[in-house]
């Protein structure tokens, strides 16, 4: 038994309040079912479907950000819009990533639905190979490119890294 588990002592020359509450009742915890686990699992794809004009009204904020910044003289009010449309282009990919993750698991699903009614083996993929996917799938050519560059980089230091003998021959190949 702790110490905050004691009995509070209170001295007996004072008199007791009449309405002491012995036991507190709980506090009612009120709560916005949309994001309570009651109302089961949120599906991206209901989501996109449902609020398709939020996504159309993201694209046109983003276009219009990037007009004001062309407008814009102020530096500091520049920067300022800069990171508004990275957050809102960040916002719009990671939607469009996740809806994508959910495209894969349920052609996946059904995939694996079929391969059973087949008699074969279902087909599982590790997180890996789903991430994989999901990138080609949400980023295309520009994930080539972005691969194409670090390699590039990472050549380019180990270049540096090399004693001058060695750079020079691989010059002259």
């Amino acid at each position: 038994m702790g110490k905050n588990d004691a009995p509070m002592e209170v001295s007996a020359k004072k008199k007791v309040s009449r309405n002491i509450e012995i036991f507190k009742p709980k506090k009612i915890e009120r709560r916005d079912p949309r994001f309570t686990e009651e109302g089961g699992k949120v599906s991206m794809l209901g989501f996109c479907k449902k609020y398709k004009f939020l996504e159309e009204k993201q694209k046109e904020e983003a276009n219009e950000l990037s007009k004001q910044i062309k407008n814009c003289k102020d530096p500091q009010e520049r920067e300022k819009l800069i990171k508004k449309r990275q957050q809102l282009n960040q916002r719009i990919t990671m939607q469009k990533k996740y809806k994508n993750e959910e495209i894969i698991k349920r052609g996946l699903v059904e995939e694996n639905h079929k391969r059973i009614i087949e008699g074969k083996q279902p087909k599982f993929i590790s997180k890996q190979e789903l991430k994989e996917e999901v990138d080609k799938q949400t980023y295309g050519d520009q994930l080539k490119k972005v691969e194409e560059k670090r390699i590039k980089r990472e050549s380019g230091k180990l270049m540096k890294r090399a004693p001058q003998q060695r750079r020079e021959i691989k010059n002259k190949k």
